[in-house]
């Protein structure tokens, strides 16, 4: 049946070559490569380890952009079987084609997104790109404490603009997913609640700007930075890398460039 395909599960049932698996991708099938033929991975299960995906076989098998796309897909917490899902007519609708956009020149773009981790912590991303779509710094930070979603989202842009200050950018533009922030951040809404206390902040840092702007983007957009947070899971204290992501960030920035170059 048209728009239907495979809901990963516990994997085992899935062909990784042959099967539809993979949303936002083509058909939700990975192109056929060598590695079907020299004995690759066969199944999805195949491409895990200790439930999280297996990057270097990923790597070895498939484009940035299959990857960046794979590595969307959550691998269940709880052993269940793989299942079909098959869309109901009301659901259907036109693909979007949702990429992230560069910046203009001179300007730096930095995205940032949060990552809420159980019981007791989370994680703050950011990263920041040129008119090219070169990294020019990235970062993350993890936080011990419970925090609602909205101040994640929050504190992690005001750190990941106050990271862009200090590395000397003054021409920014911030990205974020968080439809509150963005609408508070125009409105120049401030104090009263956490919140806005937050946004005062995130105001007051972009006065040391020559020029900021805040600009609203979907998930897919910003899955640079949403990489980002989740890696916070693996650090106990901040990390930047210059002109830089970690490995396991790298195949979301070079997805991002095969859009925009396609």
């Amino acid at each position: 049946m048209k728009g239907a395909r495979k809901a990963v599960g516990n994997g085992s049932s899935i062909s990784i070559w042959h099967d539809p698996w993979v949303p936002n991708l083509p058909g939700f099938k990975v192109s056929l490569t060598q590695g079907e033929m020299d004995g690759g991975p066969a199944t999805v299960r195949d491409l895990w380890i200790d439930k999280s995906w297996n990057l270097e076989a990923l790597n070895a098998f498939y484009s940035p952009v299959e990857i960046a796309e794979i590595c969307n897909n959550p691998i269940p917490l709880y052993d269940r079987v793989d299942v079909w899902s098959v869309p109901s007519a009301s659901n259907v609708s036109p693909e979007l084609n949702e990429i992230w956009k560069p910046p203009s020149h001179g300007v730096i773009k930095v995205n940032s997104d949060a990552a809420i981790f159980k019981p007791n912590g989370v994680g703050l991303g950011g990263v920041m790109r040129d008119v090219v779509g070169d990294v020019v710094a990235s970062t993350c930070l993890p936080l011990h404490g419970n925090f609602e979603f909205d101040i994640a989202e929050a504190l992690t842009m005001r750190y990941a603009l106050s990271v862009a200050i200090n590395s000397g950018f003054r021409k920014i533009c911030l990205e974020t997913d968080s439809l509150k922030l963005h609408s508070h951040l125009i409105k120049r809404c401030s104090l009263a609640t956490t919140f806005r206390s937050i946004v005062h902040d995130i105001l007051q840092l972009s006065s040391y700007c020559l020029s900021c702007q805040v600009t609203f983007v979907k998930r897919n957009d910003n899955r640079v930075a949403h990489a980002l947070s989740k890696l916070c899971s693996s650090f106990n204290s901040l990390r930047v890398w210059m002109e830089e992501v970690p490995l396991s960030v790298f195949a979301f920035v070079m997805a991002d460039l095969s859009l925009l170059i396609d």
